[in-house]
């Protein structure tokens, strides 16, 4: 009988047949499988990790906390120093714009720009301030 002969009547009884039975891997099987598991599995391997030695003074001991930064550290550090010499010295071509959107802000309004000065306002300033000489 092939399963395109059987019925539905037939397919039910032999479903339930076999939810029936209780079909359980032996327990040898299950040790085998888990045996060669355990063999599969990846060892780490052990090598000693060698102490870094702690010569020298304090400076050395500092210095070495420090040195683990890197080029990150680096990075950081010139971002910084970038952003201290950019608040302290500002170029010329931003000085205008942050003096008239300061003088708005505290709310001199008119008194402190006139319809004149108000249309000078670069907020975004153009290529050619960038290259001109003097």
């Amino acid at each position: 009988m092939t399963p395109r002969e059987l019925d539905g009547m037939q397919l039910d009884t032999l479903l339930e047949a076999a939810r029936l039975q209780n079909l359980q891997p032996s327990p040898a099987l299950l040790a085998r499988v888990m045996q060669d598991a355990c063999e599969m599995q990846p060892q780490p391997a052990l090598t000693p990790v060698p102490r870094p030695s702690m010569r020298g003074g304090v400076l050395m001991q500092i210095l070495a906390l420090f040195s683990g930064f890197g080029a990150a550290g680096a990075g950081l550090a010139t971002a910084g120093l970038a952003g201290i010499w950019l608040g302290f010295a500002q170029p010329a071509p931003l000085a205008t714009p942050v003096e008239a959107v300061s003088a708005v802000l505290q709310g001199a309004g008119d008194d402190a720009i006139d319809g004149e000065d108000a249309d000078m306002v670069e907020l975004i300033p153009s290529f050619d301030g960038w290259l001109a000489e003097g």
